[in-house]
């Protein structure tokens, strides 16, 4: 691998710099390769800025859904602890195949223990049956595949998968369930072991005793375990969820579903349609009380669960972008996204009963935004063709050469990726110091400011992103302490006083900009809480408290807008696109509405963006042109947002 150089990269920038001087202004390095990121600051003439740096440590993994194909994943793992990134790992998301990866591997399964497990699983045996008759029977239909399996060519390789597999069709898969369940269980109890009983947190403490008395491994788990010991990773798994009949995209996460079994979350997104049964669930939050849920398998509506494609992520500035590794599968359908659906695209949605062509769609599309982040595992290799249905998805008998096979290919793809990744640099133009040290994260500026301080056009922003952050933390202390001592949050004089410290350190717009983006961070609840407040009093009339909280309102308003348009984009647009017989007329308009809707940052701009579309919309498979009682149409109505007219 090679040994990234940050000066003999910087110089190599500042010689073409040089050759191009008469062309542009000189740049005056004021930083070189400094920090973890190798930041480098240059400053021309005019006072601009050019922030040149690598990309961020990868934090979050993402795994495909791939069935049998997820054999692969074990190279994956072996290359991000080679290169030493596994431990870094914040997050591991995962749908179908690579939910089950992904929860072993967020429960501390290192590279050595995890290969091992997957090349001793013998998949057919995890499909069987609890009755002890069946699973005999289903054990006999496997030894007779693999005679069968001898058979020269193709021929011998579908009889045996096809004897093997038709006797478990509508499998239960408990087995595989309580394997994922144990190997969690037994990894997380060694991590927590490798630490004195009497210097554990309480919190730990209490997991592990519930854990070595035989309890299941939670995403709350994972969550509390992760605060403490590195190799824990957080997890995300996705199950399709039939509500009233119709397919909903659920999430399982600590947020969502703290106390579930993370096996039986990955079973759940493991479901391939028709061999498995669909798991039903009932009790968890998103439920109606006494619902029955039943469940089909995650990747049908997203089988790339990318934090960013799972809900659409605000980022603070193109510097801050997180780094994940977000792992694909190698496809044997054309590249080239589909911009419609076609006939064999429906019937196949309407025999899995989700519009998986529409999602898988959204999915790729929003997934552009992440390319410079996506490894693809080859499958077409000189050991056979691996992409396909039965060659690679429910290959459940694929041979134990051809499993190494494509764990050492991928790990050859990751280790290719993460090399690329560790010399690339990123280019960000800005119109001044100022700016540039706005648009750093903390972590970022507090591994340059040392650097910074020494030179004085850096003073000024230095001192305000310091002030600021202290009296950010002193706004969030008297939230807390409104919240203790009422019923409901009260702008106390405490809360106002903060307010106005904010506001007196305001000398530039930028800078009201960077305060609202600081009370928008999602996971900041008090000052969320704080924003609703103030926006149902802006709402109603009364004069504004503060001009920061003004900006930040406008901003939650924004973000709220985008939210809402990539929603619609989600559950209208795209099914509405891959519906049967959609005319190009209307292909082309609601393209044009989902790129509108990307842009609007108001109600009215939003509304206007619905009303093109409700306006404009053909009758499909009919001859007249104005479509009636079309859903689409409905839905655009149905969506708009209701605007308070001025002086009402």
């Amino acid at each position: 691998m090679k040994v990234f150089s940050p000066s003999a990269q910087i110089q190599h920038l500042l010689d073409k710099e040089d050759q191009s001087a008469a062309k542009s202004s000189a740049k005056t390095p004021l930083l070189e390769g400094v920090g973890e990121r190798n930041v480098t600051l240059l400053r021309d003439d005019l006072g601009r800025v050019e922030v040149i740096l690598s990309a961020a440590p990868v934090t979050s993994l993402v795994l495909s859904g791939g069935g049998a194909k997820g054999i692969a994943f074990s190279g994956v793992v072996q290359a991000l602890e080679q290169a030493g990134k596994l431990q870094g790992i914040q997050l591991a998301c995962g749908s179908s195949a690579g939910a089950i990866s992904a929860a072993l591997i967020a429960s501390g399964m290192g590279a050595a223990a995890f290969d091992k497990l997957s090349d001793s699983i013998d998949l057919p045996s995890l499909l069987n049956s609890k009755d002890a008759v069946t699973a005999w029977m289903q054990d006999a239909s496997a030894t007779l595949g693999k005679l069968i399996g001898r058979l020269p060519g193709p021929v011998g390789n579908v009889s045996q998968l096809l004897v093997t597999l038709l006797p478990r069709l509508q499998t239960e898969a408990c087995p595989l369930e309580e394997l994922i369940r144990n190997e969690s269980r037994r990894s997380l109890l060694a991590h927590i072991a490798q630490s004195p009983r009497e210097t554990r947190p309480a919190e730990v403490m209490k997991i592990a005793d519930k854990l070595s008395a035989g309890g299941a491994p939670t995403f709350g788990d994972l969550e509390v375990l992760n605060r403490h010991i590195p190799a824990i990773k957080q997890l995300s798994i996705t199950g399709t969820g039939m509500f009233a009949g119709r397919p909903q995209l659920v999430v399982f996460n600590a947020s969502l579903t703290p106390q579930m079994d993370i096996a039986r979350a990955a079973h759940i997104s493991g479901s391939l349609p028709v061999v498995f049964k669909s798991p039903v669930e009932q009790g968890h939050g998103f439920q109606a009380a006494g619902e029955i849920t039943a469940f089909k398998d995650g990747g049908l509506l997203l089988n790339t669960p990318a934090p960013g494609v799972v809900q659409k992520v605000f980022a603070d500035s193109p510097l801050n972008k997180p780094e994940a590794l977000i792992v694909k599968f190698e496809s044997s359908v054309s590249e080239t996204p589909a911009r419609s659906g076609s006939f064999l695209s429906s019937v196949a949605d309407r025999v899995i009963g989700v519009e998986h062509s529409a999602a898988e769609a959204f999915q790729e599309k929003k997934l552009e935004a992440f390319a410079d982040q996506i490894v693809t595992l080859p499958l077409k290799t000189e050991k056979g063709d691996f992409r396909g249905l039965l060659g690679g998805t429910v290959n459940f008998t694929m041979q134990d050469e051809q499993k190494q096979h494509l764990q050492a290919k991928a790990c050859q793809a990751v280790e290719t990726h993460l090399e690329r990744r560790s010399t690339a640099l990123g280019h960000h133009a800005f119109q001044s110091l100022h700016d540039a040290v706005l648009a750093m994260d903390d972590q970022l500026l507090a591994s340059v400011q040392s650097a910074l301080q020494k030179d004085p056009a850096a003073a000024d922003v230095l001192t305000f992103r310091s002030n600021a952050q202290q009296a950010l933390q002193v706004l969030d202390e008297a939230i807390t302490e409104a919240n203790q001592t009422h019923d409901t949050l009260l702008f106390t004089p405490q809360i106002l006083s903060a307010l106005r410290n904010l506001d007196a350190l305001v000398r530039r717009p930028e800078q009201v900009d960077w305060l609202g983006g600081r009370l928008n961070v999602a996971d900041q609840r008090n000052f969320q809480q704080l924003l609703q407040m103030a926006a149902r009093q802006i709402a109603g009339g009364a004069p504004p408290v503060s001009k920061v909280i003004v900006g930040a309102v406008a901003q939650m308003g924004a973000r709220d807008i985008a939210m809402k348009a990539d929603n619609f984009t989600r559950e209208v647009i795209y099914p509405s696109l891959f519906r049967p017989g959609q005319p190009g007329a209307n292909v082309e308009l609601l393209q044009r509405t989902a790129q509108d809707l990307a842009w609007a940052t108001t109600p009215t701009e939003f509304n206007r963006v619905l009303g093109t579309l409700g306006d404009s919309y053909k009758a499909r498979n009919k001859p007249w042109d104005k479509a009636s009682g079309s859903t689409t149409v409905e839905m655009a109505r149905a969506w708009r947002i209701p605007v308070k007219l001025p002086g009402h």
